[in-house]
């Protein structure tokens, strides 16, 4: 679809055209809104989906140390008696070497009647963490941003299906088993290497995933929790081997790649309370 402001032009050279009894669109002007429309469509398309799993101790401790000394909300993470799993943070479309696409519709708003069968599974599985923020924010949080691009494909074209299809993604390639399976379990006391969770991942899903850590780095110490494995599918939701990006899908300096350089902490989850 060519830009809004393209089209009332193209309508006002037609309207001049018709009442001078000729209509004939100057060649240069055919051409160059032609270019706009290739270029809009451009920034819309994407490669490869990454379906983002997270462990919300960790996103609660990057969350609350983040914001410790910049909070004016007085929003705290917290994590819900009712969560016992790794949750989902979403399905992003994204374009090899890049962040996004995303918002690619803002005429498509969320609309929560849209997935009301669903909410009881989003609510143990993909929950907000966020105190202050009503329960359905993130998710439109995450249509806003990402469903609406993502509805290029059929499979996740609308509400329901992008939620619905994350929530099976979820169920068929089960982060907590595939983990322990491999005796990586939450623990106080026992961390682990960052090419054993890979190879974990990597063998139960065929594709080798992306892992982010919160880290800590003071003058003494520098620790590191792991808070994301990210999958990447291809346009058939089959994984692949996660490309490598100079841009590493990073939103903060909290944020980042798991250095293979230093052990990861897998912190069992404190629900009910903030993680600090």
């Amino acid at each position: 679809m060519c830009p809004r402001g393209a089209s009332v032009f193209i309508l006002a050279v037609v309207f001049v055209s018709m009442l001078s009894g000729t209509f004939s669109m100057p060649s240069f002007l055919s051409q160059r809104l032609c270019e706009n429309c290739v270029q809009n469509e451009q920034t819309k398309s994407w490669d490869y989906l990454l379906f983002v799993n997270q462990w919300p101790e960790t996103f609660c401790k990057y969350y609350n140390a983040s914001h410790k000394h910049d909070n004016k909300d007085g929003q705290e993470c917290i994590i819900p008696p009712i969560v016992s799993t790794w949750t989902i943070h979403g399905t992003w479309p994204t374009k090899t070497g890049t962040e996004g696409p995303t918002s690619c519709n803002n005429t498509w708003q969320f609309n929560l009647s849209q997935v009301k069968d669903l909410v009881p599974a989003m609510n143990k599985t993909w929950p907000g963490l966020l105190t202050g923020e009503e329960y359905w924010y993130f998710w439109s949080h995450e249509w806003d941003k990402h469903g609406t691009c993502a509805a290029s494909l059929p499979v996740l074209y609308g509400e329901h299906n992008y939620f619905n299809k994350t929530l099976q993604l979820k169920q068929q390639h089960n982060i907590d088993k595939i983990l322990s399976s491999s005796g990586i379990i939450p623990s106080s006391t026992v961390k682990y290497t960052r090419d054993k969770i890979e190879e974990s991942v990597k063998n139960a899903t065929g594709g080798m995933p992306d892992l982010i850590c919160f880290q800590e780095n003071s003058d003494s110490d520098f620790k590191q929790y792991l808070q994301e494995i990210r999958l990447c599918l291809d346009k058939s939701l089959k994984p692949f081997d996660c490309p490598k990006s100079k841009f590493m899908h990073l939103t903060s300096e909290y944020d980042s790649p798991c250095s293979s350089k230093t052990p990861i902490a897998l912190p069992p989850l404190t629900t009910g309370n903030a993680a600090v």
